[in-house]
């Protein structure tokens, strides 16, 4: 008999009964709530990520740039996971619903990412130079950074604590499933450090990136809104105290006061961020420079800390568990840094690739076989001791799960805050990269030393009492006596150590040659100036400067050794020198080591130098300077590429004054002949008229620069004649000395280049690929050597430089020749060649035969 229309309408209602009692059962809502952790885990880190290329773009590429968007982001986590324990300790009716209301407030502050570039570079416009890098535009750095990262970061906070108590966990249910929900929105974190690197930066941009994270912010607020229909309200804090059952703490944690578990969180944060600060730096010194180096160590740590989170849920109730993880922690922090010297010393390094993929698991393997079982023990300290405060009854009375959680986990992102602060300013600068990591094994030891008392001292085993004390004597040894002697630079170069120091800007030293040669080492992978490069980067000074009729103010985009401004000392018409660089140490060098070379740059009452950001520097001038000189600046290097932008070119244009002339060299031994592409299409953008010289005339080791004028024009021989007849009495290069020398650098305005894209701050192509080319052997099709050569021989030869191209080709057949022959002398002008004033070993190339190198 068919069914009558109210039979139906029982029968649907007790089919949609059943489906929302499956759909919303305690099974099925936890994979609901385990996939909104793996989302929300992916975009925290994601927006972390993004927050911090961001801040660097508009505020700087310097340290302090991203370690505050580190602070600001950790910061805001914490005190949102602090606000949430306070908040649900009121009572939460319905969390689901907080919940969407907080993933769509994450989507309003978000939208600000979209709005700050041209925003803060107005601002940076309306301040001027002088707000701007003084402690005024210090104020405005900090406020900006607070106000765009930490309320995304303190609505992110609220997740775990309130989630918790919308899944109704009781004390009992907390220690277990709390951590594996821990455990799963820690790799969540994992998932989009990989997802945004590897794929959605390079194929969607900054800016999509971005958008897609807005985009999975708005799916998890359909989800919590679903949850909140099919779950309704969740009992206060007191009716789940009531009807569940206390869960009896073992006696070991009876013992274990509120406070003494807070400084056990706090603790944690702590170690585990310094030594992830501490660990990168170390790994840098084999690893290639790169966006993608930073990106795969803290996956790795990322990784082991939810992996370790998942550990924790099956040793939570062994008695001594705590005290071991701290003490293996310990141990093996300590020999960390001498596995990975073994590891790099064992491989050679990490030389280029085949491929990406196999640079990539092999940079992954060396992190995680050296500094893997470092954090994996450090990783289980929280979730254990998260365990533990679940079992205390004087923090569960009258409490549901995730209230109290939550003060758990904001004093640990305080101490990752802190954590990561103390390295970067005090640790890595007074004890170096290696003795660091014994420093936080020594804290580890000490910690696990003061949980003695806790764990009943006196029933403990003498070995187990005597372990620790030994422990920690040991590691204090290793750490003043032994790490010291592990070397941060290649123990096979043949140099002298003068100076060294780590910090946030990396590892900076100065080295000496057995031949006297003096030059900057960074990060034990490339050298920023070198004395023997003397003459080659005054030249790079010099040029520019003898293009422009009246060279009066004249800025500098980087320092280096100081030898490129010096040049503007040596010359008498720039009245007024301002040269930028980022890093402090490199400033500090300069002077220090070099001051013999740069002719006390820092001393001369005309110079001004400046540790600020070049791209930001030029933002905030407006029609400054008559010259612009930029660095030979690398584009792998990780922000350098932000100075071969759109949007920077633009900048610099702008900071010229009428007739100025802005000259960007490049090192052509670092580029591919698509990066110079990109370059030079970026460059057009604002400067539509570029002229090209290059910068030496050998084919090992070539630079090129790239000249402009703001208003367009070619270089006026008239002008290049007078200027050099000023300067003569001033240069000793044999080139610069004499009109003839200049034109015989000088490649024209046409260069034949393959189409490539146009390099800007949201589409990070040049960084992305050179770091990639690098990665994978891109030497091999850099423009160096006999490749420049080819390359060379391809472009439209203008008849100044037919001679120039002569003598490359000859330097090129003959690479072990330190003088030219007779038949080459005569594609030298015979002006240049009978002057008796002229220094020929500023000579760029081999010197022609019979002349002496005074």
């Amino acid at each position: 008999m068919p069914l009558c229309f109210a039979d139906k309408g029982i029968l649907l209602l007790t089919m949609s009964t059943r489906f929302k009692h499956a759909l919303f059962s305690p099974k099925a809502l936890m994979v609901w709530v385990s996939l909104i952790a793996i989302l929300g885990g992916l975009t925290a880190l994601g927006q972390q990520l993004l927050w911090t290329r961001r801040m660097v773009d508009i505020l700087g590429g310097t340290a302090e740039s991203a370690s505050r968007v580190l602070g600001c982001f950790f910061l805001g986590l914490s005190l949102g996971a602090a606000c949430a324990a306070w908040v649900g300790s009121k009572g939460i009716s319905r969390p689901w619903r907080l919940l969407a209301g907080i993933e769509a407030l994450i989507i309003v502050c978000g939208s600000g990412f979209f709005l700050l570039p041209p925003a803060i570079d107005w601002l940076w416009l309306q301040m001027g130079l002088e707000a701007s890098v003084g402690w005024l535009g210090a104020i405005i750095k900090t406020l900006v950074s607070v106000l765009a990262v930490f309320p995304p970061a303190f609505l992110m906070g609220w997740f775990l604590p309130v989630a918790a108590q919308a899944l109704r966990w009781d004390a009992l249910a907390f220690g277990r499933k709390g951590l594996l929900l821990y455990g799963i929105n820690t790799f969540g974190g994992v998932v989009g450090l990989v997802a945004i690197s590897l794929l959605v930066l390079e194929n969607l941009g900054v800016m999509g990136a971005f958008s897609l994270l807005l985009l999975l912010h708005a799916l998890c607020v359909v989800l919590f809104l679903c949850l909140d229909a099919g779950s309704g309200r969740v009992p206060s804090a007191q009716e789940i105290s009531a009807e569940t059952n206390s869960c009896t703490p073992t006696p070991t944690e009876e013992l274990m006061t509120v406070r003494f578990l807070l400084f056990i969180a706090f603790f944690s944060g702590f170690a585990v961020l310094s030594a992830e600060v501490v660990a990168l730096k170390i790994i840098l010194l084999v690893a290639p420079l790169s966006f993608h180096a930073p990106a795969i160590v803290l996956t790795v740590v990322i990784l082991l800390l939810a992996i370790a989170a998942w550990v924790a849920v099956r040793i939570r109730n062994r008695p001594h568990a705590l005290s071991q993880s701290l003490w293996l922690a310990a141990v093996a922090t300590t020999i960390a840094p001498f596995a990975f010297y073994l590891l790099a010393k064992w491989s050679g390094g990490l030389p280029a690739a085949d491929s990406f993929s196999f640079y990539w698991i092999r940079l992954f393997s060396l992190v995680l076989l050296a500094f893997g079982p470092a954090f994996f023990f450090a990783g289980l300290v929280f979730p254990l001791i998260s365990a533990a405060w679940s079992r205390h009854t004087r923090v569960w009375q009258n409490r549901s799960g995730g209230h109290a959680w939550g003060w758990l986990l904001a004093v640990n992102g305080l101490g990752g805050l802190l954590g990561a602060e103390f390295a970067y300013r005090i640790l890595l600068p007074q004890a170096g990269i290696y003795q660091s990591m014994g420093w936080i094994a020594i804290g580890y030891a000490s910690v696990c030393i003061c949980c003695m008392p806790i764990l009943r001292f006196r029933q403990l085993k003498p070995f187990t009492r005597n372990r620790n004390f030994i422990t920690v004597g040991t590691i204090a040894i290793v750490a003043v006596f032994l790490l010291p002697k592990l070397p941060t630079i290649n123990p096979y170069l043949p140099v002298q150590l003068l100076w060294q120091r780590s910090g946030a800007d990396g590892t900076v030293a100065v080295v000496e040659f057995q031949d006297g040669d003096r030059a900057i080492l960074v990060s034990n992978q490339y050298f920023l100036g070198s004395v023997s490069g003397r003459f080659s980067q005054e030249r790079q000074g010099h040029l520019p400067l003898l293009l422009h009729p009246h060279p009066q103010s004249v800025g500098f985009l980087g320092v280096a050794t100081g030898m490129t401004p010096a040049a503007a000392v040596i010359q008498q018409a720039p009245q007024s020198v301002e040269a930028f660089e980022i890093s402090r140490s490199v400033l500090s060098v300069s002077e220090r080591f070099f001051a013999d070379y740069n002719l006390a740059l820092a001393q001369q009452p005309h110079v001004r130098l400046v540790r600020e950001d070049a791209r930001l520097a030029m933002t905030a001038s407006r029609d400054r300077y008559d010259v612009i000189i930029g660095d030979l600046f690398l584009p792998w290097g990780p922000g350098e590429a932000r100075l071969f932008t759109r949007e920077h070119f633009a900048a610099v244009h702008d900071s010229l004054r009428q007739d100025g002339l802005f000259a960007q060299w490049l090192p052509l031994y670092q580029l591919s002949e698509s990066h110079l592409s990109s370059i030079v299409a970026s460059m057009r953008t604002a400067f539509p008229e570029v002229h090209f010289f290059i910068g030496k005339l050998t084919t090992g080791d070539p630079i090129l620069a790239l000249i402009a004028w703001r208003e367009g024009g070619q270089p006026d021989w008239q002008v290049v004649r007078r200027r050099v007849d000023e300067e003569r009495p001033h240069l000793s290069d044999p080139l610069l000395r004499h009109a003839a020398g200049i034109r015989l650098l000088y490649l024209g305005n046409e260069l034949s280049l393959p189409s490539a894209p146009v390099n800007t701050l949201n589409n990070v192509h040049l960084e992305l690929n050179a770091s990639r080319d690098r990665i994978v052997g891109g030497e091999k099709h850099y423009l160096n050597g006999a490749a420049f050569m080819h390359w060379l021989e391809q472009q439209p030869t203008i008849p100044g430089f037919y001679a120039a191209l002569r003598l490359l080709r000859w330097q090129n057949e003959h690479p072990d020749r330190s003088q030219l022959s007779d038949y080459s002398r005569q594609w030298i002008p015979a002006d240049i060649l009978n002057d008796e004033s002229a220094n020929w070993r500023a000579w760029p190339g081999p010197v022609p035969a019979g002349l002496r190198l005074d």
